[in-house]
């Protein structure tokens, strides 16, 4: 017959805290493993419930697209077996499922573990049974919901129910105790991919000139205008952030004064600039090499902008720190 085994008088359900470590791994994916340590399974009444935390996806790295789930579960048993009966040959069947839950309960995966034990057990005899298994499952989740669950500045509370059965094959009496635990290692890979958020701004050196020259002997100020287009609008740039210079030289400098205006005559208020001439070449920002100048910033919103346009050095001159 197929009996039950008794569950351990001194059985107590263990803490739970889970531990976990974070690392960023290659091929724009993010990894986190959280380990739940053993626990003991009430066996006898359904599902015990394990708490997983695990740490959400910070969006600023780019859009979520997957979120693989694995977990690695580890079965441990004890058990004593006392022979009331003949001599008989005894078997204990052990298994353990590991089911990851939502926070709303509903089912992520589900992995079972299994081990069988054996012995002969004489008449007013005892015998032990211990041991171990492992089993792995996974699976991917890519909906529009689950992507969102996953996203996030805080955690995910996720549970893993822990469920067990024992049972003992035999034709005789036999008096039983066991100690059946469950162990598991959850691990979150979240893949994504890296939005590019930089946006490419109309930049136009001396606005209404195709020419662009830059005196470097000039005590003045070099006008610069970020058009606005029917796709972005100058008002929106943090004018506090922006940063003008030759790419090909190490020196920035910042704008002495801004203001909106309609530079082009299209109904649309750009951002006029303008630059201490003096300022870009002490702070080496231009020299007489250079041919084009880039400015860079955000808009208000924190989203990186950039802008390039061409420059002509006058007078003209035959050494250039940049070039």
């Amino acid at each position: 017959m197929q009996r039950k085994l008794m569950q351990h008088k001194s059985y107590l359900i263990l803490a739970i805290a889970a531990l976990f470590t974070t690392t960023t791994l290659p091929a724009e994916t993010v990894q986190h493993v959280i380990t739940v340590p053993n626990s003991t399974l009430n066996y006898l009444s359904g599902e015990t419930p394990l708490p997983v935390s695990v740490p959400q996806f910070d969006g600023s790295l780019g859009a979520l697209t997957a979120v693989h789930v694995s977990t690695k579960s580890t079965m441990n048993y004890f058990s004593m077996v006392m022979n009331f009966g003949p001599s008989a040959n005894v078997t204990a069947d052990y298994a353990t499922t590991a089911n990851l839950r939502r926070p709303d309960n509903s089912l992520i995966l589900s992995g079972s573990v299994g081990d069988q034990q054996q012995a002969f057990v004489s008449s007013f005899g005892n015998a032990q049974f211990f041991g171990s298994a492992e089993g792995t499952v996974q699976t991917t989740l890519n909906s529009v919901a689950d992507v969102a669950l996953f996203t996030g500045a805080g955690n995910v509370p996720l549970v893993l129910g822990g469920a067990g059965s024992v049972t003992l094959s035999d034709p005789f009496n036999l008096f039983d105790f066991t100690d059946l635990q469950l162990a598991a290692e959850v691990t979150v890979t979240y893949e994504y991919a890296v939005v590019n958020t930089t946006q490419e701004v109309t930049l136009d050196v001396h606005p209404g000139s195709d020419v662009n020259s830059v005196n470097l002997k000039s005590q003045g100020v070099l006008p610069v205008t970020i058009l606005s287009t029917a796709d972005f609008s100058a008002a929106d740039i943090d004018a506090s952030s922006l940063l003008l210079g030759d790419p090909a030289l190490a020196g920035a400098v910042a704008p002495l004064r801004s203001a909106a205006e309609d530079v082009d005559g299209d109904g649309l208020l750009d951002l006029v600039l303008h630059f201490s001439t003096p300022a870009l070449v002490s702070a080496g920002a231009v020299d007489a090499a250079s041919v084009e100048l880039a400015l860079s910033g955000s808009t208000t919103s924190g989203s990186a902008i950039v802008g390039a346009d061409s420059i002509r050095i006058v007078p003209g001159s035959t050494k250039g720190k940049g070039k």
